[in-house]
């Protein structure tokens, strides 16, 4: 298997939030990561707003 990492781009934002809505994930980060994890949490990832 050959992995590559990237910077995230826009057209990420609904594969982010669909699999970034999982109360696993969340459950094991910072309580700044919100749950349910939304397409509108995906868009703002990284915006400084």
């Amino acid at each position: 298997m050959n992995i590559r990492l990237r910077p995230l781009e826009e057209t990420d934002a609904a594969q982010l939030a669909k699999h970034a809505n999982n109360m696993h994930i969340a459950s094991n980060l910072t309580n700044q990561f919100p749950h349910p994890y939304t397409l509108e949490n995906a868009q703002h990832k990284g915006s400084k707003d």
